[in-house]
This record gives structure tokens, sequence and C-alpha cells, in this order.
């Protein structure tokens, strides 16, 4: 029955994961920590939706965070995530598409990639069991398109991020509960493009502008709001993280589609003093 209610909270994500093109957003790393010498690992999956595609089913995409406090209001964190066999639909651009009705034409894209990221922050307790953080980081992903359909439009990209993230949470009196809800402000660089098509692959998607720009030049922004929940035991708890992207500009829209929603669900393996007072 748990299994039945989690899935039908995560309907909403699974449906509206679709049309992205050249940016997944992903679970936020917000280890929500109150004191030096606490320590948590999350493994997790995020949901996606493979649209394109009803057979495949590499729809769940690990992920993991690690975390620790080295002191009363410093922490340092790591992450990883994997962009697995995600089939999505994508909209033919009127260039290639013979009857010129390319909203009507619909086409597969198979995506693989992988991400990591560092960084570190400032933390604290605060009035009763609410707490605060602020970290910052940088990572470095690969995004490849491998497409069954339309192999011109294939492509293989390297990016970097630069990123900041305050929250704000609570945990409950004895650590069954905890929740962080934040913003992530989230800044991407393409540093490598090929593609053996000389027209940027972006313009498969419906887009907000088609004037034609090198996709390593500009600078992408987006916002993206987050909920981290924690249920369970001290030690260990189940994870669930819901967000919401949002494009800061016309030519981050270009690459992120129209499918701003993401999720994850997973575990947190939970250590701190306290636990043993």
């Amino acid at each position: 029955m748990m299994h039945r209610y989690l899935l039908l909270c995560m309907m909403p994500l699974l449906l509206g994961s679709c049309t992205q093109s050249m940016y997944f957003p992903d679970r936020v790393n917000s280890p929500g920590f109150k004191e030096k010498g606490e320590a948590k690992l999350v493994l997790a999956t995020k949901f996606t939706s493979n649209d394109a595609d009803s057979l495949n089913r590499g729809w769940l995409n690990p992920a993991a965070d690690i975390a620790y406090a080295v002191s009363n209001h410093i922490a340092v964190f790591a992450s990883y995530r994997s962009l697995q066999n995600r089939y999505i639909r994508e909209h033919i651009p009127d260039e290639y598409d013979n009857t010129r009705w390319s909203n009507d034409t619909i086409m597969g894209g198979h995506f693989t990639g992988n991400y990591f990221d560092a960084g570190a922050g400032y933390f604290s307790a605060i009035a009763g069991r609410a707490k605060m953080e602020v970290y910052g980081g940088i990572g470095m992903g690969s995004l490849n398109r491998n497409g069954k359909l339309m192999p011109q439009l294939n492509y293989d990209a390297r990016y970097y991020r630069v990123f900041i993230q305050p929250a704000i949470g609570a945990t409950s009196r004895q650590d069954i509960f905890s929740v962080m809800a934040g913003m992530r402000l989230m800044f991407q660089k393409f540093y490598a493009f090929s593609s053996p098509t000389p027209s940027l692959y972006y313009r498969a998607a419906p887009i907000s502008s088609y004037d034609s720009y090198d996709v390593r030049h500009p600078v992408y922004t987006f916002l993206e709001p987050f909920a981290n929940l924690e249920l369970g035991y001290k030690f260990i708890k189940v994870n669930m993280q819901l967000g919401l992207s949002v494009p800061l500009s016309g030519r981050s829209a270009d690459i992120a589609g129209f499918s701003p929603l993401f999720g994850s669900l997973g575990l947190a393996f939970n250590y701190a003093p306290r636990y043993f007072k």
C-alpha cells in the first residue's frame, strides 16, 4: 500500500518530465546539519518517464550525496548524479520536417550522462528545533544524445555548473522527521559540444527564439526551489525531494524545454553526536 501511495505522489513528475533537450534538473544535496561531527549519506534515484519508448525500462537514475560537518557551523559535501537510458519526446525542427508541421511531428531522443559536484558552506541550529544552511559549490558533467530517430541531431556535450543554495528547515524532537526547503541558483556553461549537424541541437524542441548562436557561449541560469523530506529512525530515514526548475533567461529556456518538475526517492543514513546523549 505504501509503495502505491508514493507512486501516486510522484505521478505529476512522471507525466511532466518530457520535452527536455539539454538541461535535466536534479536533486539538491541539502544535509540539514545542526552540530559538529554530523555525517550523512543519501542513496536515491530520480524518477523519469520514458514517454518516447514505452518498452525501455531504464527510468531509474542513481544519485548519491555525502556530507560532513567539520565544525559547529561549517560543512563540506559531494554529489553524484546519473542519467541512464532516458527517452523523451522531441519536436522535429522545421528545417528537417518535410511536412512543415513540426508541432505535430514527434521524434524520440535517447539521453545518458554523468555529473559530479562538491562544495561547502555555513549551517546553524536556530531557535527551537529550527535550522538553516547556505551552501555553494561547483560541478562538472557530460550529456549525450544517441537518438533512434534523427541521428544527425545527436550530440556529445561537456559542461560545468556553479551554484548557491540557501535553505531553512526543522527537525522533530526525536529526530524522526526532518524537513528542509530552499532555493538553488544554478549557473551552467558548456565548454565542449560536438554534433554531426552544424545547426545546434536545441532547435529540435520548441524554444523561445530562433536566433543562431554557439551553445558554448552563454551562461545558462536557473532558479530551483526544492523541499527535502525525511522520515524514519535516527540513523536511517526515507528521503524524498521535490523541486522545480525555472529558467531565468530566454536562452536558458532554449535548452531546458517545458518540464520544470524534478523529484527523487531514496534512503538517508545519518550520524550525529547527539544521538548518543
